[in-house]
Formats: C-alpha cells, structure tokens, sequence
C-alpha cells in the first residue's frame, strides 16, 4: 500500500491576521507528523482538534525561527504533551528541531510559563535537537529533511529541504521571501512552498518589501525561475479571504506555469 504523503494546513496567515490562523502546517508521510512552526497561540489546540490530529500523533517539530506568530504555539502544544504525560493519556514520542537560538528561546519561555511537574514532563519525553544548516536529519525511513539558513535580515530563519519516502522533493522557506540566492536549493523540486504576503497590487497597501515579504508574484516568478512543478503560497493577509484562493491563483498564473495551490486553513493537500 502507498504510504501518505500530504500537507495539513492548520493555518495560513501572516503575524496579525484575525481571521485565518498564522501559518503552520503538518507534512505527514507515513506514520511520521511533522508540524511546522505551531502560529502564535493556542488556536492551535482547536486547529489540532478540528483536524482530528491527536496531539500523540505528533512525531516532530520542526520551528523555522523564533518570531511569535512561529512559535508560542509551540510552547501550547508542548504543554499538552507535557499534561497528557501527567495524566497518563500521552503515549506518543516527539523531537523538537530548530537553531540553537530557537531551542534555548523555547526551552526559557517553557521555564517560566509552565508548572514544574508539567515542565518536568516536557524535557522527559520531548527530545530537543539542534538543526545544524545541510546536516541532513533522518526523520523515518526514507523521510529526510536538511535546513539551510534562508538569510532573512529580518530574524535568524531555518527552511529546509524534504526528501519524501516517494522520493519526491519539498522545498520550505519559511516566511521568508523569495530570493536569488535561494535557488540552490529550489531548483526543480517537486513541491515548493512560499509566503506570498500580498497581491502584488497591495504591496504599497501593506509595506510588502518593508518588512521583508513578497507578493503573489514575487513568489511565482521565482518558482518559474526554478521550474518548480507545484507551487503552494501562503503566510497572507486576510483582508481577501473570501477570495483569496481565486485572487491570488489568477496572479501567480500570469507568471508561472506548474500547478498553484492556494490553501484554506485546515485544507489537506495530497503530495
């Protein structure tokens, strides 16, 4: 029997969105979950539930950088693992990847916001480990995953490079923007996926390039550049989503020609 492969996106907007949640994500191949990043509170324990992902299915974390709409979920989903071992309901086992920086940042915030029997039971059966830029990390059998830094100059950012039990190639950066010096590793992936803060018509709207995002297009020209065969965009502004999907698929096609994927929160996308 093939082995699933697919992408649940429990959330899709940027830092300050009210209604999407941040952007984080589950790749799940096999029985190996991987969440990626957590957003940037606990609504991540409803978009967990609504998902029908237990939190003893999650197997590793994997936290691109220490901004708070990328992390303090973590911290949420952490603490349930750590409240499930109490109470003797959590059976699972979980590795927590990211920088050095990102593992003492979350290891600091879980010191001084979670109980001590809780926290005890946290650093008893969550493995930390540091993810060192192309040192490849063997998730499962044939499930690998190497980061490399994506030189952000907004804060210090992780993505990585996923090779699938399928053998197929994902490429993630994050909510970093699309640069040049990315292409190294984005050339023809299989799967691609980019932070698209805005159309390209509203990037003066919402100061796109001031705060270190692109546009729609930006990230569409990139993965033609790369000649990516599927593109995911996400990590946007709310104030289209009603037609965000629409909108934002009509602009990428201008510019790209592989498959464009503009994910709701809690859509599945079969990889």
């Amino acid at each position: 029997m093939k082995e699933t492969e697919q992408i649940v996106f429990l959330g899709t907007g940027h830092a300050t969105v009210t209604r999407c949640y941040n952007t984080c994500f589950i790749l799940k191949c096999g029985n190996y979950s991987l969440l990626v990043d957590g957003g940037g509170g606990n609504t991540i324990l409803n978009r967990l539930e609504s998902a029908k992902i237990s939190v003893n299915g999650i197997t590793g974390i994997f936290v691109t950088h220490t901004h708070t709409d990328h992390l303090l979920g973590v911290i949420w989903v952490l603490r349930m693992i750590g409240e499930g071992v109490l109470l003797g309901e959590y059976r699972g086992s979980c590795t927590l990847y990211g920088s050095r920086d990102t593992l003492d940042t979350i290891e600091y915030i879980c010191r001084h916001s979670l109980s001590i029997v809780v926290l005890s039971a946290v650093f008893q059966n969550v493995i930390f480990v540091e993810a060192v830029p192309l040192q490849a990390l063997e998730l499962d059998s044939d499930f690998t995953i190497t980061p490399f830094e994506t030189d952000n100059n907004k804060a210090a950012q992780l993505g990585f490079k996923a090779t699938l039990p399928s053998g197929k190639k994902l490429l993630c950066l994050g909510d970093a923007p699309c640069r040049d010096h990315l292409r190294k590793y984005a050339d023809h992936v299989d799967w691609l996926l980019c932070e698209s803060f805005c159309l390209d018509c509203d990037k003066e709207i919402f100061h796109t390039y001031d705060i270190g995002h692109g546009t729609v297009t930006d990230s569409a020209k990139f993965a033609e550049k790369c000649a990516v065969e599927n593109l995911i965009l996400y990590h946007t502004e709310d104030s289209r989503l009603p037609e965000r999907k629409r909108l934002y698929a009509e602009e990428a096609r201008r510019v790209f020609s592989g498959n464009i994927y503009v994910p709701d929160d809690l859509e599945t996308i079969q990889l």
